[in-house]
This record gives structure tokens, sequence and C-alpha cells, in this order.
């Protein structure tokens, strides 16, 4: 299984998109649910601990090679952590670590198997994520860009999982080239 995690505007949809168009034997999931709840009182950390905690359950007991080993996230436990600290701060770092540790807990022996591909952002990319032409929404500040990515590289020091680094804004060919490279190890 491969989680794949970033900043906003760095490329993952883009990134999902050419996965999409060049893998026709992968299997992709991203979560909808706050958008089917939405309106109702149950707040985004709640629903988003819930479900870290459920997919990592749930995983190990119907793992299938073959199914493992295809399936693309976008987004996962680490943008939980990222999230949580970012715009909510309901609960504290010291939280958020341990959530951390718990779903990793709960993948066990597959956590192994697990590979995080988390984009790599300079400082062009902030610029350019700062000045991109599109409306932000209300899981986004101005200049915050630079928080998220410091909560990320956080998760790269406390995460037990394997870790890739995609660079932001390449090519189709280099996204191809790269998850090739990632399949296979």
């Amino acid at each position: 299984m491969i989680i794949i995690e970033g900043t906003r505007r760095c490329g993952k949809s883009f990134t999902m998109d050419v996965l999409q168009k060049s893998f026709a034997n992968l299997i992709f999931h991203k979560d909808l649910g706050m958008r089917i709840i939405k309106g109702t009182s149950i707040s985004p950390d709640d629903y988003a601990i819930g479900r870290d905690l459920a997919l990592a359950q749930f995983i190990p007991h119907f793992y299938w090679e073959d199914t493992f080993n295809r399936l693309v996230v976008d987004r996962g436990y680490w943008s939980s952590y990222v999230y949580g600290q970012c715009w909510r701060d309901r609960y504290d770092k010291n939280f958020w670590t341990e959530h951390l540790k718990k779903v990793e807990g709960c993948y066990g022996a597959f956590l192994k198997q697990l590979k995080i591909v988390l984009f790599r952002l300079t400082e062009e990319d902030f610029d350019r994520i700062e000045n991109m032409n599109r409306q932000k929404d209300d899981w986004e500040g101005i200049n915050d860009y630079r928080k998220q990515y410091d909560l990320y590289k956080e998760c790269i020091e406390r995460s037990k999982a394997r870790v890739y680094s995609l660079e932001a804004f390449k090519s189709e060919d280099y996204i191809v080239q790269t998850f090739s490279k990632v399949f296979n190890d």
C-alpha cells in the first residue's frame, strides 16, 4: 500500500491522475467521508482518528498481497497529524504523536510493506504554491504551507514506515519513473 502525503497545492491530485492513466492495475482510494457527513456535529479530528485506526486495523485482517501492493491512498494518518495541529488545535502535539504510534502499531508487521510517498518542496515550490491563482478554502490560510511541510517532516522523524520522496511540480515522466521504482522496491 502506498499513501501519498504532502501539503496542499503540491500536486497530489495531478499525481493521482498521472498514476491512474499510467498504471491500469492500481486501486485508488480517496476518503470522501467528511463530504458525506458535513453539517453534522462530528468533528473532523474525531472522524480522521476513527478512519485512520479503522483502516490500520482492517488492512492486516483482509490482507491479500496482490491487492495490498496495488492500493494507492490519497492522504492518510500523516495528514491527520498535520491537519490536526495546523488548523484545528483541538489536541496537542503529544496526542497526535501518540495517534501516529497507535496507527502504526495497528498495522503491525504490515508496516514494513506500507510505503509513504511525501512531496519534497523547495523555496521555489513554496513561492509557487503561495502565488497560485486558486481560491483558498477553510483548510488553509496565507503562508501556512511551510508549517504544514515542517509537520510532515516531523512525521518522517516519528514514523517507522518506509518513506519515499517525490519532488513537487515535475513532469508526468518523472512521476511514472519515480513510482515505478517505489512499486518495485
